[in-house]
């Protein structure tokens, strides 16, 4: 009996033990299980984490694409405005002047009106008198221009006489002493050579002009309206005056203006005419083409530009010698505004080697200062190379780098 009571206990502690056991491995798997479903949804939430940093990225790299394309287009702007600055002080220098010619323009109608208040007959006997004074300016002028044609070769005649006499005296024979000029004036050679100057007037007009004052030159000023530079109308005047040639360059020497059409072009060059024979009485028949005859820009219009300028009674004229006061390649700026001295002087002596040499310079204020300095090596380097140095008129032959077909 005592043998099987303890069995029986020992067994009941097994069982006992097996329970516990299987709650302990209960409690074990539920642990293990609650691990793995921790860890399946700590690896599904960093996917999500990984994707959305993706996310991020892009957008990050969105918006510095944005930025930087809004900083290029903040630097567009600026350029742009300091552009459109320049294109306003040019336009309002430019309604200046019109506003000054609208005044004018004004007074001359309330004039003409006052002056044809009268009776009918009266208007056609005043329109009768004007036609005739008209024929009779036109018949002056005509003569005028020839006989300035006249004295020009004249003058040309009295200095060759000039030098024929001097080279003919005799060396034994006692010469009066005359008072030394500060400039020598060159051998007669028969080449000449036509100093041109584009652009003006401007601050630095009155430079040139006591320059070739100062060595006896006369010279041909390329010129445009310019009502706002200082002394205007006494430079126009001056160059007149001093014996130089005022010829034609266009009212304004903007390209849209002069090229865009063929009426827009006529208006620029008898709005500059005009003005010019108003203000003094002198009447341009020298023409240059801003740019060029052959510059790109009037390739739109083609040859009907040179015929026009025919059909408006002037010729027109070229070069072929550039100074390179423009030139930007040969500016150490690299703006084409100031060219060294010595490559203008060299420029404009090496290009020298023919009977007739037509020279482009600029006078466009303190765009160009060295031009006006190295005036003076140019002019005395030319007639060191035999060149009697003229004003141009329409004796000249025109250098055109493109011909009117009608001629």
């Amino acid at each position: 009996m005592m043998e099987n009571e303890e069995l029986i206990e020992k067994r009941n502690r097994k069982k006992k033990k097996y329970k516990s056991m299987k709650v302990w491995l209960g409690i074990l798997i539920t642990l293990c299980v609650i691990l793995l479903a921790a860890c399946a949804f700590a690896g599904f939430s960093l996917l999500k984490m990984n994707d959305r940093i993706e996310d991020l990225t892009a957008e990050v790299s969105a918006t510095k694409a944005d930025l930087l394309e809004v900083q290029q287009t903040s630097s567009e702007i600026s350029a742009n405005y300091e552009i459109l600055i320049s294109e306003k002080s040019t336009l309002e220098a430019d309604k200046a002047s019109l506003e000054a010619e609208n005044s004018r323009l004004n007074l001359e109608l309330i004039t003409l009106q006052e002056s044809l208040s009268g009776s009918s007959s009266d208007i056609e006997e005043l329109e009768k008198q004007i036609d005739e004074k008209n024929k009779s300016i036109s018949s002056l002028e005509s003569k005028i221009k020839t006989l300035n044609s006249n004295i020009s070769k004249l003058e040309s005649q009295i200095k060759d006489l000039k030098s024929q006499l001097a080279s003919s005296e005799p060396e034994d024979e006692p010469k009066t002493e005359e008072p030394k000029e500060e400039v020598k004036e060159p051998t007669v050679t028969g080449k000449v050579a036509y100093l041109t100057f584009d652009d003006g007037i401007s601050a630095y007009t009155n430079s040139i002009l006591d320059t070739l004052k100062k060595y006896d030159v006369k010279a041909t000023f390329f010129v445009n309206w310019k009502p706002w530079v200082s002394g205007a109308e006494e430079i126009y005047k001056r160059i007149i005056n001093e014996g130089h040639t005022l010829a034609n360059h266009t009212a304004t020497h903007d390209f849209d203006k002069v090229y865009s059409t063929i009426e827009g072009f006529e208006n620029e060059v008898m709005t500059l005419h005009k003005n010019i024979k108003d203000l003094t009485g002198y009447e341009m028949t020298l023409f240059r083409f801003p740019g060029g005859s052959n510059a790109s820009y009037t390739k739109k219009l083609g040859t009907q530009l040179h015929s026009k300028i025919h059909e408006l009674g002037y010729e027109y004229y070229d070069w072929n010698i550039d100074s390179g006061d423009t030139n930007p390649k040969i500016d150490p700026d690299g703006n084409g505004h100031n060219v060294p001295v010595d490559i203008l002087v060299k420029n404009v002596l090496n290009g020298a080697t023919s009977n007739t040499a037509v020279i482009l310079m600029h006078d466009l204020g303190s765009y160009k200062k060295t031009t006006i300095e190295a005036l003076p090596q140019i002019i005395e380097g030319l007639r060191n190379k035999g060149y009697t140095l003229k004003a141009m008129d329409e004796s000249v032959t025109p250098k055109q780098f493109t011909k009117d077909p009608n001629q």
